[in-house]
């Protein structure tokens, strides 16, 4: 059994890191009409991994890994929109 969830728990996160970075990505090709400007992806390949850290961190520390999303409830709304605001703020 805990072998599911620490199983589950990396999915959960490897999904994530593959989302927020394919996020960042398109905002930056919309951004830039798709067109993107070379230092802006110098600099991206500088930060993705701070940048990708931060957000996992914030995550697991709202406590968004724990949740058994089959009976979520407005508290883990309310958690989930904690952690955006937070790290809305923060970059």
């Amino acid at each position: 059994m805990l072998q599911k969830l620490i199983n589950r728990k990396i999915f959960l996160i490897t999904i994530d890191i593959i989302i927020v970075n394919l996020v960042l990505l398109v905002s930056l090709l919309l951004r830039f009409e798709f067109r993107i400007p070379p230092e802006s992806l110098v600099l991206y390949a500088q930060s993705f991994i701070y940048y990708t850290a931060a957000r996992i961190a914030f995550f697991y520390l709202f406590g968004l890994y724990k949740k058994l999303w089959q009976y979520a409830s407005m508290d883990e709304f309310i958690n989930i929109a904690m952690a955006f605001s937070a790290l809305t703020h923060d970059f």
